[in-house]
């Protein structure tokens, strides 16, 4: 007799090409991104330390009450393969200060974003959400935490980097991945993957144990 074998078939709620790249560093089966709009600015969530973690939870809630989730099928599945199907909604943000920074306007919020956070450490933050129709608690909530301390930048090396690298899609107007010759970061704590932008690690971890928990 021939053994079942469980398949994830991740659909990732993002616009974002450098999450779907990051999610690629995950062993799974099929990643679908949907881009779907979505008003980030919502004046209703409170800009604390969940923020990032509310946004996704009502991004969620967003979707799965739209057209983009109502035209997919997610019941082709064969009698000799099961899949699980998981949508993931995640968003990135920075917290300093008891204040919230998200990606900068213009050019001046980025300066002010990066002078802030000159010869400081601050917390980046990814809160993500996965609904998953096979679980019977079908949501699961995590929030992330890495913590980056930056080296005291001249004003001269802000305006390079904000000339030389697009800051405007970017939580806090800067990227790990982009400071090599830079050097805004003096070090970091936690995961590096989640201060570029999703926690693979974590969403590693969660869905492994979903896999294990549905199979069973």
């Amino acid at each position: 007799m021939k053994k079942e074998k469980t398949r994830i078939h991740l659909y990732l709620i993002s616009s974002s090409l450098r999450r779907k790249k990051l999610m690629n560093l995950i062993n799974i089966e099929k990643i679908e991104l949907l881009s779907f709009p979505f008003n980030e600015e919502d004046p209703s969530i409170k800009k604390d330390i969940n923020y990032s973690l509310n946004i996704s939870k009502l991004k969620m809630d967003e979707f799965l009450k739209s057209e983009n989730f109502n035209k997919l099928n997610i019941d082709d599945i064969s009698d000799m393969e099961k899949e699980i199907h998981c949508y993931l909604t995640a968003d990135t943000s920075i917290y300093y200060d008891g204040n919230i920074y998200g990606k900068p306007k213009n050019k001046e919020e980025a300066i002010f974003y990066l002078k802030t956070f000159s010869n400081h450490s601050h917390k980046v933050v990814t809160g993500y959400t996965m609904y998953i129709p096979k679980l019977n608690k079908r949501y699961i909530y995590k929030k992330v935490v890495s913590k980056v301390k930056f080296n005291k930048l001249k004003a001269s090396l802000i305006n390079r980097y904000i000339e030389e690298i697009n800051v405007y899609d970017k939580a806090g107007a800067y990227a790990i991945q982009d400071d090599k010759d830079y050097h805004l970061i003096k070090k970091t704590r936690g995961d590096y993957y989640n201060i570029v932008g999703l926690p693979i690690s974590s969403i590693n971890k969660t869905l492994t144990k979903i896999s294990k928990k549905i199979k069973n």
